[in-house]
């Protein structure tokens, strides 16, 4: 029977079918687009009128065009100041893993992580105003020197958005990073111990290497990061900024406990069992770090306008839910909510399916077109968003699909089904093989096989992705502005970068609007906290 079940998927090639639905919208969502690109790029071209073909001369004009430079320098300094980060996340997952609480501070250093970006972007934009609480302290202390503009002073724009993008990603580096701590054999450790190393003999001659895969998957995502997502971060922060200081994100435009979560851990624990004074400092410093500016935020959202306009820095006076009720009711936050969960709604089950079935297929099967399903899924997680969004509003607007939060919804899950894929393939490689050869024994095929074996034994996984993928979706912000152009279903980014432009250094509406915009995606995270650690360890990167 199992011979003929082998000729059956022979012919009929169930590993095609699987992947056929992802492979057809990813070429009709991303990579049509991306050749409507290059074809714009050697045309005149407003939007309005026919293009007119102009050869090279576009490629001519940026290479002469002075700024371009400036901007790729920045973009460049960018990329090189967040891979800067990975040194952060290492270090704190070492020093967290084997302390009591671990699980509990992971969740909390992970919070910036499900933030909108806007929203992360606002936070900073209160906190490090020029009357602010971090500018003010600075002069009260005497040190007024170090109170730059930091949005408008060339001299520090660009580390302000490095070191912002590294306090949004640090929970997302230290889960990463816990899950390679957690595979080290107590063997390595003991051995290392018998030899007489060191604490930190031990970081650099057995956790850097053991951590090296990690490592490189780390270093590759925050690049992806830096080229294709991180316009909403610098958007928030900067605004646009003044001058040339801020001009690389043109470049775009133009709770379970430990041993539950980590059940193959051990090693790191018994090489360090009492945590010392060096561990307890870094991390409570960590603490303070990542959740002083979202209290700030929280105490600016409930202090009335006058109060807060007269003393911008003063954290106590009177508390009012006045401004939660302004822009729940007449700031539109309230339809912005349920506008994003119809179109992230879509969005997130499309992408997981679409996920499931093409990982499962790479896993399981071996078949015509393989390789380059691979390569297209890979491929398609580099392409910036920014760089499509013309030919993609063009697209949308032959087939009557702009102003649609469901097709909205359409166009995420296909461009964040890329990542998703990877994850689920990761996962589904990891299954064991007898369970499907004794599927193959007992008659069930490809697709009843991948229902009642994959499937339930996937439900972590696919938790994690929908999850991760529901914080992807929500926090989006420039394919929200382009593709529902009317403004009349704005997303809870464009609502939230509304009241930015509008209160440009922040305020007290900003920050209530920035409170209600998080509090689904807060409560997401609480509820999915344990599925995350989980499927973060069941689809961890393997050597």
């Amino acid at each position: 029977m199992a011979a003929k079940t082998r000729t059956l998927s022979k012919v009929t090639n169930p590993g095609q079918a699987f992947v056929l639905p992802q492979l057809l919208l990813i070429l009709a969502f991303s990579f049509w687009p991306l050749c409507a690109v290059f074809y714009y790029s050697t045309t005149q071209y407003d939007g309005l009128s026919e293009p007119i073909n102009v050869g090279l001369d576009n490629f001519v004009f940026l290479a002469t065009w002075p700024d371009f430079y400036r901007i790729l320098l920045n973009n460049l300094l960018l990329i090189g100041g967040v891979v800067v980060w990975v040194l952060v996340p290492f270090i704190m997952a070492i020093a967290v893993f084997p302390m009591k609480a671990a699980s509990t501070i992971r969740a909390i250093l992970y919070i910036p992580a499900m933030l909108p970006p806007i929203i992360v972007g606002g936070v900073f934009r209160i906190v490090l105003a020029d009357e602010g609480p971090v500018n003010a302290g600075l002069r009260a202390a005497g040190l007024g020197f170090l109170a730059p503009g930091w949005f408008t002073d060339p001299n520090f724009v660009l580390i302000t958005v490095v070191v912002v993008i590294g306090w949004a990603t640090l929970g997302s580096g230290v889960l990463y990073y816990s899950t390679g701590l957690a595979a080290i054999s107590p063997s390595y450790i003991e051995a290392a111990q018998l030899d007489g190393v060191n604490r930190w003999q031990l970081i650099w001659h057995i956790y850097r290497p053991a951590l090296r895969p990690i490592t490189r998957f780390w270093i590759l995502l925050l690049t992806i990061s830096t080229v294709t997502g991180f316009f909403p971060w610098i958007y928030g922060l900067t605004q646009g900024g003044r001058g040339r200081q801020s001009r690389f994100h043109r470049a775009h435009c133009a709770h379970s406990d430990r041993d539950a979560a980590y059940p193959q851990g051990g090693g790191v624990e018994l090489a360090m069992k009492k945590n010392n004074w060096f561990e307890t400092v870094i991390v409570a410093l960590a603490l303070i770090i990542v959740l002083g500016p979202i209290l700030w935020v929280v105490r600016v959202a409930l202090k009335p306008t006058a109060e807060y306009v007269g003393e911008p820095a003063n954290f106590g006076g009177t508390w009012t839910l006045e401004n939660i009720g302004t822009v729940w009711v007449t700031g539109g936050m309230a339809q912005a909510i349920l506008h994003s969960t119809i179109t992230v709604g879509v969005g997130a089950t499309l992408a997981v399916t679409l996920a499931a079935c093409t990982g499962f297929a790479l896993a399981r099967y071996q078949f015509l077109g393989r390789r380059f399903t691979i390569a297209l899924t890979t491929s398609a997680m580099f392409l910036p968003a920014a760089a499509l969004v013309i030919p993609m509003f063009e697209l949308l607007q032959v087939w009557g699909m702009l102003d649609s939060l469901v097709w909205l919804g359409v166009v995420y899950g296909v461009m964040f089904s890329a990542w998703a894929t990877v994850f689920m393939r990761s996962f589904f490689s990891q299954l064991p093989s007898e369970v499907f050869e004794a599927g193959d024994v007992d008659g069930a095929g490809p697709i009843r096989q991948f229902v009642s074996i994959a499937l339930p034994m996937a439900k972590p996984a696919l938790a994690t992705a929908f999850i991760l993928t529901c914080f992807l979706q929500w926090s989006e912000l420039l394919l929200a502005l382009l593709l529902l152009p009317s403004g009349d279903t704005p997303t809870v980014a464009v609502a939230i970068a509304q009241f930015s432009s509008q209160f440009r250094t922040g305020g007290p509406l900003t920050a209530a609007a920035m409170l209600v915009g998080t509090a689904p995606v807060l409560l997401l995270f609480v509820f999915g906290q344990r599925w995350l650690q989980a499927g973060a360890i069941s689809g961890a990167v393997k050597d």
